[in-house]
């Protein structure tokens, strides 16, 4: 009998949960054992066996793994109509499509939220704790409902005044798009206990639901629709998001029959990767996998003085593994072109974002072309958040608040210009409107963030919510281009390289001095299983901390690595030798 086209690439675990309708199914997936492409041929199963592509919905946690699954959907040949999405845009969606236009309310990004948030602690005379208290407040929004009742009583009116301002204004914040949703689909179940949204839903990551977002699944579940939930506990690493592994295990009982699957097999990480990293864990949940890779691979950590020259052998460690490629090796001709490597397979990852601007600034040195989110991206994220209020101003959609986002000059120029021209810009390819939106807004937008912006306003006209855009390290980043990429661990979670730094795993630093050692080795062990090829691990002996010099000691999860461990000794550099003069002519 002739095998179906869409199960012959796929292994026998693999196979059963495309395959498996008649329940609901949960998928523990380790790292490179294949969940996206479990999640994009359940989806080509399902429209195979006539589902309509309007009763399916999948949801994932990024903009990049969403973009990802509808092109190779698009490339199956199948129908552009199935919504893949994040949680937060489908509840930006389906809120925009069913409250009523005098109910709808505009749906703040985080530079407003910072600047209301603001205003409303001047107003209750409460200085020094923004962060703090934004921090509390955006957490307690990860519970439905809020989980106020345990909580100080400053921070339960805090909490409250914020949200009185919100609703004054007709304004939701990024993270009552879920509380709202829920709150309206709740209300529609009670009206009609039959209603069913959809008759498929895909979750991604399902380790990094919020009791939010996990309520949210139930109400969109309905009765009778086939839920399947794909994640690994052992990556679940946002519990200051409020996300609990724990819900992979409440999924069981909660969505009742329920088929449970293992992919045992990993096509990324050779065995010594994944055998490390389960040491770090104490081997949970990755015992039984096996790696299809064959390749030998080692795990090399060094120890240097200072972060400085941690830093710097990093960027010669990249020159020398990508084929010499900085300046001084062209300079010196030393540039081996032999096993050259793409730069965008590199990646160096840290636990704390600041660690990245040593390394970037000795790649930099060396010539060597780099991307790095850094904190002065909040310049970025303001130019896109005036990019969504000029959006929603040419829509014609709560005009007074976007109006009152902009400076008097911009204001003056938006409410002089014809209605023909406004139609116009309406309707230019992101590009062109970029142009014109630069001399509307008085910005200029360097290439990098034209590219950015672009893709995002080609999000935006998707029925993606703009500000959400450019919301996390991964969406600021551009993994096309020709360059070495820095970023946290967090963020490269569900990323692959070939070649993987992890510098400053020191105690302290990884694990993080503030963090719960569980989820550290959780973090740990999901940058450890970024790499297919290489890894190289580093620490220094001193390190400066907000502007205090520091002595560390080797993070202890090294110790859990054993022998699959390589220690190199960290030698200084070779001195250069000095080059004779060339002859003078004259």
């Amino acid at each position: 009998m002739k095998q179906n086209p869409l199960l012959q690439y796929l292994n026998r675990q693999q196979g059963q949960a495309v395959q498996d309708l008649d329940a609901n199914v949960l998928v523990d997936a380790g790292p490179g054992t294949g969940k996206t492409r479990v999640l994009t041929a359940r989806i080509a199963w399902l429209l195979q066996n006539g589902c309509e592509p309007g009763r399916i919905l999948a949801i994932t946690f990024t903009n990049k793994a969403a973009t990802e699954m509808q092109e190779r959907i698009r490339k199956a040949g199948l129908s552009p109509d199935v919504c893949i999405t994040t949680f937060h845009s489908w509840a930006f969606r389906f809120l925009s499509e069913s409250l009523s236009k005098e109910k709808r309310s505009v749906v703040i990004g985080e530079q407003d939220q910072k600047k209301i948030f603001g205003k409303v602690l001047k107003s209750l005379d409460i200085q020094g704790k923004t962060s703090r208290l934004l921090e509390k407040i955006q957490f307690l929004k990860q519970f439905y409902p809020p989980r106020l009742r345990d909580e100080p009583e400053e921070v339960r009116t805090v909490f409250e005044a914020y949200q009185d301002y919100l609703k004054a204004h007709g304004l939701f914040d990024y993270d009552d798009l879920i509380i709202s949703a829920a709150s309206f689909l709740e209300k529609l179940r009670d009206a009609d206990p039959l209603l069913q949204p959809f008759d498929h839903l895909l979750v991604d990551e399902f380790q990094d639901v919020s009791q939010a977002q996990y309520r949210l699944c139930q109400l969109l579940a309905g009765r009778s629709c086939r839920v399947m939930a794909i994640g690994d506990p052992n990556q679940s690493i946002y519990g200051f998001r409020g996300s609990d592994p724990v819900f992979m295990e409440r999924f069981v009982t909660d969505f009742h029959p329920c088929t449970r699957i293992r992919l045992l097999t990993a096509y990324r990480c050779p065995q010594k990767f994944l055998d490390a990293a389960g040491s770090v864990l104490g081997n949970k949940g990755l015992a039984e996998v096996r790696s299809e890779r064959k390749k030998e691979a080692e795990i090399i950590f060094r120890q240097f003085k200072h972060q400085r020259s941690e830093a710097a052998w990093i960027a010669r460690k990249i020159d020398n593994i990508t084929g010499g490629i900085s300046f001084e090796s062209l300079n010196q001709g030393t540039a081996s072109g032999h096993d050259l490597k793409s730069l965008s397979q590199v990646a160096v990852l840290f636990r704390i974002n600041r660690m990245g601007e040593n390394i970037a600034e000795e790649l930099e040195k060396a010539g060597i072309p780099f991307q790095l989110a850094r904190d002065t991206d909040a310049g970025r994220e303001e130019k896109l958040n005036m990019l969504w209020h000029l959006l929603e101003f040419l829509a014609g959609r709560n005009i007074d608040h976007h109006l009152s986002m902009f400076q008097p000059d911009i204001r003056k120029r938006l409410e002089t210009m014809g209605n023909e021209m406004l139609r116009k810009l309406q309707g230019m390819p992101p590009d062109a409107f970029l142009e014109m939106a630069s001399g509307i807004l008085g910005q200029g937008f360097d290439s990098s963030e034209k590219i950015l912006l672009s893709n995002a306003l080609e999000s935006h006209r998707q029925g993606r919510f703009l500000p959400l855009a450019m919301k996390t390290e991964q969406d600021r980043l551009d993994f096309q281009i020709e360059a070495v990429s820095l970023m946290s661990i967090h963020a490269a979670k569900g990323l692959e390289f070939p070649v993987v730094f992890i510098a400053g795993c020191e105690d302290g630093i990884l694990p993080w001095e503030k963090g719960e050692v569980p989820e550290e080795r959780r973090l740990f062990y999901v940058g450890l299983t970024r790499a297919s090829r290489q890894i190289f691990l580093t620490a220094a002996r001193t390190r400066i901390f907000w502007g205090k010099t520091r002595k560390m000691q080797p993070s202890p999860f090294l110790e859990d690595m054993g022998r699959l461990l390589v220690r190199e000794e960290a030698r200084p550099p070779r001195k250069r030798k000095k080059r004779p003069a060339q002859k003078k002519l004259f």
